[in-house]
């Protein structure tokens, strides 16, 4: 297996985890019922890697933080 699909495969296991979680806080009334689950799980993935990656270039976590908070907020 190469490290491209290794990433793919670990990618959309995330995916399906935080697609878990979302139905399971629908479920709950804690998750907007209007937005579709495989959207929003893949742009929580897509939130959470960018934040990470910038933290890796070692921009400033107070500056990464509001950011991802607006970035998330769309899904309250």
């Amino acid at each position: 297996e190469t490290s491209a699909r290794k990433a793919i495969s670990f990618r959309d296991e995330i995916v399906t985890h935080y697609a878990n979680w979302i139905d399971r806080a629908k479920a709950k009334g804690e998750f907007s019922p209007t937005i579709g689950t495989e959207f929003a799980a893949q742009y929580l993935f897509a939130q959470i890697t960018n934040a990470m990656a910038q933290l890796r270039r070692g921009e400033d976590r107070a500056e990464i933080r509001p950011i991802l908070a607006l970035a998330l907020s769309v899904l309250k």
